[in-house]
């Protein structure tokens, strides 16, 4: 090896030993103040220490007077002592953990099982040593003297009282109650209320009456029942009240002032809370940045200028003082656009809103998109209103006379024809519907089915029960998305009135089903809790924890078996046939047939009609037979949460049920008759 090389290797050595010392300098000087630190806390500890020992010492010795005076009571007496009642009881609430009884830790009887302070009061049964429990004071009464124990160990309560120095001027107002239901709340209750006396922390005695009601009685019960076999010495000296009522004592993070404690102790146990803290923070960091990546995803970038006209994004509670609609069931998500006034910060702009708004102008970027006119707004080409020669008319001459609106009509129809192509060649099974009626006039372009909405007042709609009658059957078929009663006078929130004109509407579509293909009620929920957005009527109301169907949802399971059934021609003989609805069909359910009466009267009158069943090929089986009734004795009458079964259909049987069957119509009610036919394989004609 060469001389370079041993020299070299001599000096890394060196090296390596230098840096070795200066590390152990280094720890050599935290060591010596890890020790001052150590020193200071010593004698912080001894400064502090004989201070705990004198207030526990004096508790002691309070406590065990008292023990002493309650055998001496429990030996001078000679019967049994009547079971102490719990109906009430006095908690004494200090600012600071009070010092403990000899053999509990200070969190212990400091803290009782709401987490606040409780000053122990030791009872034993038939003892002389009490609470007295009074009820709050109230309005224009004297205030309630002070609560003290009786007897002769008064004096030992009074000198303990003195040394916490408790105040025994209390407040007139009635203390606040407590249920044990928010321990936490009555405890801010009770601070707010002597704070409302200026009470200084260092003399806050919180003395109050607590009426038990609720989970608190079952604690007071459990106490009871505890204190009834607990003796009285281990009690006094053994047992907390939160060892009374769980059964073992709290846990607590501190050092016990009864047993010894150095320093290296509190340290360490320091080191092990200082671990989990950390340990917390770490995991907590840990989920906010994975919250913040999450939320990153959703960031834009959209910029604005002053000047500039933006959408802006409102949720439904907002929207009613910024634009006034009447249904709220189909209102938009942008409104707008308004005008960007100033920027507020990075994220927020303020805008210039309507001066009839009352919500405030500042919004975030995320709510608002350049306002820009939708590729749905599109203008028409000039070429399609440009004249194509002379003596054309030009586009100011439309305006005048109407026919801009004919113009319009000619390039949507032409866009709808380029959808139906489209969608027809590729979905030829998907049937399209159109949104004009073509109930009264054929439509002027393809659809298999047109759209129909029925809205008005109760005796509009039930003359619509022979609307679809003269219908033409060449074309497309009906498609009744909407029909209701909508009038208020007439429907209210779902009244038996709109449910009879609904059901003589839908015996027609019934009637017709060769050609109403779909008929649905229109809406059917709405959210009780929202009355902004309410529809006239509806089939179900619903809550949070409760619903209830209006008259118009009970009609509609008597068409429950309509669709597939076989319809029947009904002739209706009456002077009053104008206000009479009615329709026969029948099904099959596995061997037996079954046939279905319907009739409706939405006049004043009670009618006496004979229902007479021609051709059919096997007798009426009067046991399967069965009448519903849906009425009321107001015609204006609802359900409610309140009463949800005021208008409902009552079922009875129908015994004397037969081919001809004679019975009374009441007045403003809906009959449906349904008798089960046995046909032993063959079908009902």
């Amino acid at each position: 090896m060469k001389v370079e090389d041993q020299l070299s290797l001599i000096l890394s050595k060196l090296d390596e030993q230098s840096k070795g010392i200066s590390e152990g300098n280094r720890r050599i000087t935290d060591v010596h103040a890890s020790i001052e630190d150590l020193k200071a806390a010593k004698d912080d500890f001894e400064r502090w220490r004989p201070q705990v020992d004198t207030k526990v010492a004096d508790l002691t010795d309070c406590v065990d007077s008292l023990c002493h005076q309650i055998d001496e009571l429990k030996s001078t007496t000679a019967s049994p002592a009547a079971p102490p009642v719990f109906s009430d009881a006095v908690f004494v609430f200090t600012k600071t953990p009070a010092p403990t009884h000899q053999g509990a830790s200070s969190s212990q009887a400091a803290f009782g099982p709401c987490g606040h302070g409780v000053a122990h009061c030791h009872r034993r049964v038939g003892s002389g040593v009490g609470v007295t429990l009074e009820p709050p004071p109230v309005k224009g009464e004297p205030p309630t003297p002070p609560i003290s124990p009786h007897g002769h160990a008064s004096h030992h309560f009074n000198s303990c009282c003195g040394h916490h120095n408790f105040s025994h001027n209390l407040p007139q107002l009635d203390f606040p109650k407590f249920n044990g239901s928010n321990p936490k709340l009555w405890i801010k209750q009770c601070e707010s209320y002597f704070d409302l006396y200026y009470i200084t922390p260092e003399n806050w005695v919180k003395l109050g009456t607590i009426n038990f009601t609720g989970t608190a009685a079952c604690w007071m019960q459990t106490i009871e029942l505890n204190l009834r076999h607990c003796p009285g010495d281990i009690l006094c000296h053994n047992h907390t009240p939160f060892e009374v009522l769980y059964g073992h004592s709290p846990r607590h993070f501190g050092i016990d002032p009864d047993q010894d404690c150095i320093v290296p102790e509190l340290d360490k146990w320091l080191l092990q809370r200082q671990t989990v803290n950390e340990l917390l923070h770490q995991q907590l960091l840990r989920a906010q940045q994975r919250q913040k990546n999450q939320a990153d995803k959703h960031r834009t970038e959209r910029q604005f200028e002053v000047g500039d006209k933006v959408w802006l994004k409102l949720q439904p509670y907002a929207q009613a003082s910024v634009t006034s609609r009447t249904c709220h069931m189909l209102s938009y998500r942008y409104f707008g656009p308004y005008e960007v006034e100033a920027k507020v910060g990075t994220v927020a702009y303020k805008l210039k809103l309507p001066p009839q708004s009352s919500i405030h102008p500042v919004f975030h970027v995320s709510l608002l998109k350049k306002g820009e006119m939708s590729q749905y707004e599109s203008k028409p080409p000039k070429e399609a209103l440009r004249p194509k020669g002379p003596g054309s008319p030009t586009l100011e001459s439309l305006a005048q006379t109407g026919k801009r609106r004919t113009i319009q009509a000619q390039l949507r129809l032409e866009n709808y024809l380029k959808f139906y192509k489209a969608i027809r060649k590729a979905y030829p099974d998907i049937q399209i519907i159109s949104n004009c009626d073509g109930s009264s006039q054929p439509l002027h372009h393809p659809a298999d089915l047109y759209d129909v909405h029925i809205y008005s007042n109760a005796s509009y709609v039930f003359q619509m029960k022979s609307m679809f009658d003269r219908t033409s059957r060449k074309g497309p078929k009906v498609f009744v998305s909407e029909y209701a009663v909508n009038e208020l006078k007439d429907a209210g929130n779902g009244s038996l009135l709109a449910s009879l004109a609904e059901a003589a509407f839908l015996i027609g579509v019934e009637k017709n089903s060769d050609i109403v293909q779909m008929a649905s009620y229109a809406p059917l929920f709405v959210n009780n809790n929202q009355p902004g957005w309410k529809w006239i009527p509806d089939a179900i109301v619903f809550n949070s924890w409760q619903q209830y169907g209006t008259p118009s949802y009970w009609m509609q399971t008597f068409f429950c078996e309509s669709s597939g059934a076989e319809f029947h021609p009904v002739k209706i003989t009456s002077r009053y046939s104008d206000s009479l609805a009615a329709s026969a069909i029948t099904w099959r359910d596995t061997d037996i047939s079954f046939l279905r009466v319907k009739i409706v009267n939405f006049g004043p009158h009670a009618v006496n009609l004979t229902i007479r069943a021609h051709q059919l090929r096997a007798a009426v089986d009067a046991r399967g037979s069965r009448v519903t009734v849906l009425t009321s004795s107001d015609v204006k009458h609802e359900n409610s949460f309140r009463n949800p079964h005021n208008v409902v259909p009552v079922t009875r049987g129908l015994p004397n049920a037969g081919e001809g069957l004679a019975r009374s119509l009441l007045v403003y009610f809906i009959r449906l008759s349904s008798g089960g036919v046995r046909t032993c394989g063959r079908d009902v004609k």
